[in-house]
């Protein structure tokens, strides 16, 4: 089963920051204020271990100052490493862009929304010592198991709403097993919440079948010739006789260099989106940008605003994080998946951007087909419909019992930036309704949709069944 690890990430006053690990001593207290942007908010720390401390940051649906019976989502990042604060927060969900402008259309909108700075070190969150870093993916998920204890003391209205746990990328690795266990958590009468489903994005759940993938999905794209797809597949075979014979690290090694041989290969294809053009720079390898609120942001205003010390340094990607992780990287998620489904009573979706190289839909159903569960049968025989969103075709999706696996047309890694009517689409079909339509009936039946959806002309295509999201 997969082990995600965390290393905390502040400077303490009189402490030497070493490279890029900060280390500060003692937990912070709670913190008071009015936050930053719009609408009622909720933040601090909880000290999940000793001398380790997880931020969170929670905003209030529509702006209230109470949960007002709306879902509360917790939405974790993926790295290890990248700071939910910022990406999820200020570059794809939140109420405020990057340039710190009211967003369009955020998620704060519809649902109370905590973005957790996961693993310990990620963005806000830090650890007194190196010790305390967690090193496996079952202690990053006791953790955030203890984050919601804490959390849920601090603010009790939170405990009967809905609660679902999103996890995009290395995050939905993370969410499968934080599922689990905070489900059992509950179950056993130790934390008391309304958990219901866990939501999984373009996710590393099984690195080796992902990377597997890459070959023959940039072959039939075109940005890879028949000796590339040759080499590039020979590599994949590399990393995954390591992972049979349980060299873990040696895994990820090769994981690393094949990124930089496809990379090459193609002419430098942005993984995350191979839609976005390759720079003309000559560079290849590299990671692609991504938005998410800058170093001077985090560090400057929006930490003086959470009345935070000046002593903690907010980083949007700690490579140490990665590095206490580097073992885990790619061993897979799987077990837990198998227990989310065979041994809960909770909702699962998995979804994942037609453009996304580095966890590409074909990868995800390679790992998703294999699972071993009540309806893996009847999972793999099971068609798949269109998904429409403001009257056009989203994507497709294949539903059978508590699993629906999603595919996202024109969207890349995050599905949130890169097309945010869809994730919005996503956003309902997790939390508003445990079963959407099949079939053309002009809404989208469940406990709290409305019959405002109109379906398309009865000819042509669209007389399959879809299912039909405003």
């Amino acid at each position: 089963m997969a082990r995600l690890c965390s290393v905390a990430v502040v400077g303490a006053l009189g402490l030497v920051l070493l490279g890029f690990l900060g280390l500060r001593a003692g937990p912070i207290p709670a913190q008071a204020g009015r936050g930053y942007g719009p609408g009622g908010q909720a933040y601090g720390y909880a000290t999940v271990r000793p001398g380790a401390h997880l931020f969170y940051w929670l905003y209030y649906a529509g702006g209230g100052a109470s949960p007002a019976g709306r879902p509360l989502v917790v939405w974790l990042e993926g790295g290890p490493g990248a700071a939910a604060s910022s990406y999820g927060n200020f570059g794809k969900l939140g109420p405020l862009d990057p340039a710190g402008r009211p967003r369009n259309a955020s998620w704060v909108d519809d649902v109370n929304l905590m973005f957790v700075d996961s693993p310990v070190a990620t963005g806000y969150s830090y650890v007194d010592s190196a010790a305390a870093l967690a090193r496996t993916n079952r202690q990053t998920s006791l953790d955030l198991v203890e984050l919601m204890r804490q959390v849920l003391d601090r603010l009790p209205d939170l405990r009967t709403v809905p609660l679902y746990i999103f996890g995009e990328s290395y995050g939905g690795k993370v969410a499968a097993e934080f599922g689990l266990c905070l489900y059992r958590e509950i179950a056993n009468g130790r934390l008391a919440a309304n958990l219901k489903g866990v939501v999984m994005g373009d996710s590393w759940l099984s690195g080796v079948d992902h990377v597997e993938s890459w070959s023959p999905y940039l072959f039939h794209l075109g940005l890879l010739d028949s000796r590339g797809k040759s080499q590039l597949a020979a590599a994949a075979a590399r990393a995954r006789a390591a992972a049979e014979a349980g060299e873990w690290r040696y895994a990820t090694s090769l994981w690393s260099s094949t990124w930089t041989m496809m990379s090459n290969l193609t002419e430098g294809v942005n993984i995350y989106n191979f839609m976005v053009p390759a720079k003309a720079d000559g560079k290849k390898g590299g990671k692609p940008a991504v938005p998410c609120g800058s170093a001077e942001l985090m560090n400057g205003e929006v930490r003086r605003a959470l009345g935070l010390p000046s002593t903690v340094l907010h980083q949007n990607d700690n490579s140490q994080v990665f590095v206490a992780q580097y073992d885990e990287f790619m061993k897979p998620a799987t077990e837990a998946m198998e227990g989310l489904l065979g041994q809960t009573d909770l909702d699962v979706l998995v979804y994942a951007g037609q453009c996304d190289v580095f966890t590409n839909m074909a990868g995800t159903m390679a790992w998703l087909d294999r699972l071993s569960w009540p309806l893996a049968e009847a999972f793999r025989a099971a068609p798949r419909s269109p998904l429409i969103v403001g009257g056009e075709v989203a994507g497709a999706l294949r539903r059978v019992g508590r699993l629906t696996a999603l595919w996202v047309h024109r969207a890349g890694h995050m599905v949130a930036t890169d097309y945010p009517a869809a994730a919005a689409a996503i956003l309902k079909l997790a939390t508003n309704s445990s079963t959407p339509t099949s079939g053309c009936t002009g809404r989208v039946s469940g406990p709290r949709h409305n019959s405002q959806r109109a379906c398309l002309p009865s000819w042509g295509p669209w007389r399959i069944p879809h299912t039909v999201v405003p």
